[in-house]
């Protein structure tokens, strides 16, 4: 007897709640449009394509170099110790040891395992230059497509240059700092440049132009010689 209640009552449920879906359709009908009823320019929108970024161009490494602080390189150093080691002879960690990596041949180690773009670069004869540690610093993966380093690169050009100065005390035999050219110098030789006067076809020097030898006749001078001519056979005679 108490199953049959049960079981009434579950039916009684469906029955409400199926009805209840069938009022629900019946009452509340919307009417699809043909089109939309607020209408959204999207003419004058930007595109969302993102366009290639622009080769950076930094400064040159040499300038950078002039004030550069090794000491405060040595500080920036410290969130590199947990994958490099920098003293000689020191072992090789996940990245591989640092000492001397300036002017050093790309992937040099013989006990380390380069990823495929470093032995690449290799073979292509590339060292570790004060230009190319600046640019591999600012943007790893960037520089070098597919090198497995996982750091996001230090924007900052002084940092750069600071810890780039602080590796190169870690050597016993660094690459001379690169030279600067004064730029007022450089102007001065540019300008001289531009105002060299190019030699004349022929192959003869000459500061100015040519000139003609051949004397010009002179009329009025012609006339007078005549004169002079015509007294001297009078007095002559």
């Amino acid at each position: 007897m108490e199953w049959n209640k049960v079981i009434a009552a579950l039916l009684v449920a469906a029955i409400v709640a199926k009805g209840g879906d069938l009022l629900a359709r019946n009452i509340i009908s919307p009417a699809e449009l043909d089109q939309p009823a607020y209408v959204i320019d999207t003419s004058n929108i930007a595109s969302t394509v993102v366009e290639q970024e622009e080769e950076i161009i930094l400064p040159p490494v040499a300038n950078l170099l002039q004030d550069a602080d090794p000491e405060a390189g040595s500080q920036l150093f410290r969130a590199c110790q947990a994958c490099h080691s920098v003293e000689e002879g020191g072992p090789n960690k996940q990245g591989p040891n640092l000492w001397g990596i300036i002017g050093a041949p790309f992937a040099h180690l013989e006990d380390f395992r380069y990823s495929d773009t470093l032995a690449s670069a290799a073979q292509e004869g590339r060292v570790w230059s004060y230009e190319e540690l600046n640019h591999f610093l600012y943007d790893p993966r960037e520089y070098l497509p597919g090198t497995v380093m996982g750091y996001a690169g230090m924007r900052s050009h002084e940092d750069r240059a600071n810890l780039i100065a602080w590796l190169r005390t870690m050597s016993s035999d660094p690459p001379p700092l690169p030279e600067v050219e004064d730029e007022a110098e450089g102007e001065e030789n540019a300008a001289d440049q531009e105002n060299t006067t190019e030699p004349v076809e022929g192959g003869a020097d000459q500061e100015g132009p040519a000139t003609d030898t051949t004397l010009e006749s002179d009329p009025a001078g012609d006339e007078d010689q005549q004169e002079n001519q015509a007294d001297t056979q009078n007095n002559g005679a």
